[in-house]
């Protein structure tokens, strides 16, 4: 009974495991390729007379 015990957890972790390490592989890879990473334009545009520089919104007179 003991022995078999000890069977169910090492199954488990394996299992476990296996899956935690695909995922990590998974992500590492959408990661690497720039999926997870989108490019974040230098500057945005808005409606006539509202711009945005850095973290400042800001409308302008004219």
């Amino acid at each position: 009974m003991r022995m078999r015990k000890g069977q169910t957890a090492m199954e488990y972790l394996m299992t476990y495991g296996w899956a935690i390490l695909i995922i990590m592989v998974v992500l590492a890879v959408l990661f690497y390729l720039g999926v997870l990473n989108p490019p974040i334009p230098s500057q945005c545009t808005f409606a006539a007379g509202v711009s945005c520089i850095t973290n400042k919104l800001s409308v302008g007179t004219g």
